[in-house]
């Protein structure tokens, strides 16, 4: 590889970088409606659609291997479902907003709480799958944590205790952020609201999101060492 094609690879990566940790800040933005108005959650659901389609103009070819691979599909699935959410999402919220396209807004009446509701429940549920989908791609970070500890029960137990320790504070996220009153379409308040410090709301976000992605990432990779120990079952 040239030198130029090394610093453009290297360009890429940050790129993509800077692309998704700008977007996990908008989804923050966009799970907190409690510290902001209207207007800004507006735009930045707006800058999150953006923000998408570069994110799948830099990632084209990976997108496109994942499509040929079936041993990945449960990757290529969890992208569908994402491009799936964010139509949806885009769909209710152009129906709802009225300070970006007012003259798009078609949801009026007993239509308007139903719309709200939708988009509501579609963004709790896309939190979540894109908290998975972050897991499912974290194949690089687990190596490195793998080749960190190996060989070093000191750190393998650190590694251990970390994982339980994120994980508990995930399951105490999850129901100290109301979720499941939100994650079925009976709920009436729609909106997650908080009366905790931002601070707090934020940090239990952020905490909830790992969790769901190192669970994630510690299932996939159970099931792929069994089906290799099934596969080559004189090496297990």
């Amino acid at each position: 590889m040239s030198a130029r094609q090394s610093g453009s690879s290297k360009l890429v990566l940050w790129l993509r970088h800077l692309v998704d940790l700008a977007f996990f800040c908008l989804l923050l933005i966009q799970m907190s409606i409690s510290y902001f108005d209207a207007d800004i959650h507006a735009w930045t659901g707006t800058a999150m659609c953006a923000l998408v389609v570069v994110h799948i103009l830099i990632n084209h070819r990976m997108f496109a291997g994942l499509a040929r691979k079936r041993r990945t599909s449960a990757l290529f699935i969890c992208d569908l479902l994402l491009i799936a959410w964010l139509v949806a999402e885009a769909i209710t919220g152009i129906g709802l907003t009225r300070e970006i396209l007012p003259d798009l807004s078609f949801a009026r009446g007993h239509g308007r709480g139903v719309a709200r509701s939708i988009h509501a429940l579609l963004g709790y549920w896309g939190f979540l799958v894109m908290a998975a989908h972050t897991g499912l791609h974290a194949q690089r970070v687990r190596g490195g944590i793998v080749r960190w500890s190996s060989g070093r029960p000191g750190r393998r137990a650190l590694v251990i205790a970390v994982v339980i320790a994120l994980v508990a504070a995930g399951v105490f996220s999850f129901f100290g952020l109301r979720f499941p009153e939100f994650l079925l379409p009976t709920n009436k308040a729609a909106f997650l609201t908080s009366t905790a410090p931002a601070a707090a709301h934020y940090a239990m976000l952020v905490v909830l999101f790992l969790a769901v992605a190192t669970i994630t990432q510690l299932i996939v990779w159970t099931l792929h060492s069994r089906m290799l120990q099934r596969a080559h079952p004189a090496n297990a």
